[in-house]
């Protein structure tokens, strides 16, 4: 698994399966994207520049 498998792992199944659902039009959109984490939330970085899509830690106390 990769950072943002393990960050949507947290998510129960509803808000699991809305926030793979924009993961997949950004990989299909995006397909030479790379995933991180960053600022604890699902980031897609093209050409060094980053597209964060918000969606922080469920568990976290700053969400």
């Amino acid at each position: 698994m990769n950072p943002i498998d393990d960050h949507l792992a947290r998510f129960g199944p509803e808000q699991r399966q809305a926030l793979e659902a924009v993961r997949t039009v950004i990989q299909s959109t995006l397909p030479a994207a790379a995933e991180a984490i960053c600022y604890g939330m699902p980031t897609f970085k093209v050409v060094g520049v980053a597209r964060t899509v918000g969606a922080s830690d469920p568990l976290s106390d700053e969400s």
